[in-house]
């Protein structure tokens, strides 16, 4: 698997053996994913408040376009 041309980006790993080192480390069981027991961590902050704004706006829209 060929990895993208070299990229000053300090987030791009090195090489195929520095990526999956990382995984290895990060690695989270998905075995019930939609329950989010592996990461609780990420339900525990609200969404942006952009982004709510955005779906309540796509959400006015898809409304309107009903009626």
């Amino acid at each position: 698997m060929p990895l993208p041309a070299p990229d000053p980006d300090e987030a791009m790993p090195q090489d195929l053996q520095q990526m999956a080192g990382y995984m290895r480390q990060h690695y989270v069981e998905a075995g019930d994913w939609w329950e989010n027991q592996g990461m609780p961590g990420l339900q525990d902050s609200a969404l942006p408040t952009d982004l709510l704004d955005d779906f309540k706006q796509m959400a006015a829209a898809a409304d309107g376009a009903e009626a």
